[in-house]
């Protein structure tokens, strides 16, 4: 695994890369940043052709040399400060975490939405663009152009959508490391499951702590 959080191990993970554009697809995790990830693949290809490496943040250091790199990661750190452009997406992080509990059985916990709470505020200083994931899939066409503006790339948003939201997921194994679809990579998460799946502590905990967030966001706290 890839640890990029020390100064030393950054600066020798990103030598090679030091003189070209590095993109950023970040996000919350189970909150359409592989979507995002894909947008921008398509997006990037426009600009760079085959010049274009791409990949997630773990496999970084083994990505073939490119003329522009997009990597996908969850965590901004030291890499906010080397890249050219950033792009988060966030969701309501009680759907969030139940999406997370149905994919790879994470137990969800107050650490764990501190810790994306934390990497939301970080994205919130940094990012180019910002998308709620609720905006993205119900106006996917404008999402879509937002994003190619801030790239400042001209593309059809309608056929990048297309291509971007209609991959498969792979049928098993590991993760596709073009797409970074894994198996069963959407879980059918309702915006209203965390209220039978989420423990009524941690929701109680979530709406004390965290309730300037629901409300900057735009999500109700109860």
């Amino acid at each position: 695994m890839v640890t990029l959080r020390a100064p030393l191990a950054f600066m020798r993970t990103m030598a090679k890369f030091r003189w070209s554009p590095l993109y950023l697809s970040a996000g919350m995790r189970r909150s359409g940043s592989t979507l995002l990830f894909n947008i921008l693949r398509e997006l990037l290809t426009i600009k760079y052709g085959a010049g274009l490496t791409s990949g997630w943040i773990d496999d970084l250091k083994h990505l073939p040399t490119g003329t522009a790199y997009l990597i996908k990661t969850h965590h901004l750190d030291s890499l906010r400060f080397r890249a050219s452009a950033i792009f988060y997406t966030f969701r309501d992080i009680r759907v969030a975490l139940v999406s997370d509990v149905r994919r790879f059985d994470e137990r969800p916990s107050l650490t764990r939405v501190d810790e994306w709470i934390g990497q939301y505020t970080l994205a919130k200083r940094h990012a180019t663009l910002c998308l709620k994931y609720e905006d993205l899939v119900t106006a996917p066409v404008e999402a879509v152009s937002s994003i190619a503006g801030a790239l400042a790339i001209d593309a059809e948003p309608e056929a990048i959508w297309a291509l971007a939201s209609d991959l498969e997921s792979p049928a098993s194994g590991s993760y596709s490391k073009t797409t970074l679809l894994h198996p069963q990579h959407r879980t059918g998460t309702d915006d209203h499951d965390w209220r039978e799946v989420l423990d009524p502590v941690l929701i109680r905990q979530m709406n004390e702590k965290y309730h300037w967030w629901f409300r900057e966001c735009g999500y109700s706290a109860e």
